[in-house]
Parts: C-alpha cells; sequence; structure tokens
C-alpha cells in the first residue's frame, strides 16, 4: 500500500478539504465519504488496504466541518430547525458538500 498522506485543496467556494489517496494512480477510484461527523481516519486502515490490495485507488476525504477540512464560522442550527427540516438561510447544503466531493 502506498503511503497515505494527507493533501489539502481549495475550492472555488474557499472551502479547504482535507483528503488522503491511497493505492495505485491507474486503478479505477473508490471514493469513502464518512457520515456525520466522522474524519477521513474513520475508515479502518484494514478496510483501505483490502481495496488497495483489489487494485482500487482509494480516497477518502473530511467533509465541512469535519477532521482538518475548514471550519464554516456560523453557529449550528438549533434542534428545532433540524426536527422540522427547516434550515437557516445562510447553511450549507447536502448538495455543495456533494460538490465538494
Amino acid at each position: 500500500m502506498t503511503a497515505a498522506l494527507e493533501k489539502f485543496a481549495s475550492l472555488a467556494t474557499g472551502v479547504r478539504m482535507c483528503y488522503r489517496v491511497d493505492g495505485r494512480a491507474d486503478g479505477p477510484v473508490l471514493l469513502l465519504i464518512g457520515g456525520l461527523g466522522e474524519d477521513l481516519t474513520s475508515w479502518s486502515e484494514r478496510f483501505v488496504s483490502e481495496m488497495v490490495s483489489r487494485g482500487y485507488r482509494v480516497v477518502r476525504h473530511d467533509n465541512r466541518d469535519a477532521g482538518r477540512s475548514s471550519r464554516i464560522d456560523r453557529r449550528p442550527p438549533a434542534a428545532w430547525r433540524q426536527l422540522l427540516a427547516r434550515p437557516r438561510r445562510d447553511a450549507y447544503t447536502l448538495d455543495q458538500m456533494a460538490r465538494d466531493s
């Protein structure tokens, strides 16, 4: 397995994403995206190594507000907003997070 070094990408949106790439450059890419509050280290090294041994190029990243990626300096939404699915106007969306990937 190639050494996994953290790298950073500055996106046009101003977000700075932390990511790692393991495996051969010519392998098919397998993108691993962590869940709520998880960072790129949430994926076990055993799992990543297994995917690399099967020929995949494994890419994993920290989402916004997770791990070593950019922190958004807005307060999180109140519990009632989350329960009623009423996001704040200044909140980022799941679509924006998907485009980060």
